[in-house]
């Protein structure tokens, strides 16, 4: 896996939290949702879902 692809989906959460993840991952190049779960989450150590509320509160301490 890609780093970089991660990363921009990642950025497209961020930018657009109400997007599906799953589309935003097809769109990225995963061949499925669990591909894409399973990557996230041992990139990470999240869900993408855990991992975009963690970041959203990140920036509304700041």
């Amino acid at each position: 896996m890609n780093p970089d692809v991660l990363q921009d989906v990642q950025q497209s959460l961020k930018q657009n939290p109400d997007a599906k993840i799953t589309a935003l991952a097809l769109d990225a190049g995963f061949s499925s949702s669990a591909t894409f779960y399973r990557n996230f989450t041992a990139v990470t150590g999240l869900s993408p879902a855990a991992w975009l509320k963690q970041e959203q509160e990140r920036e509304s301490v700041q």
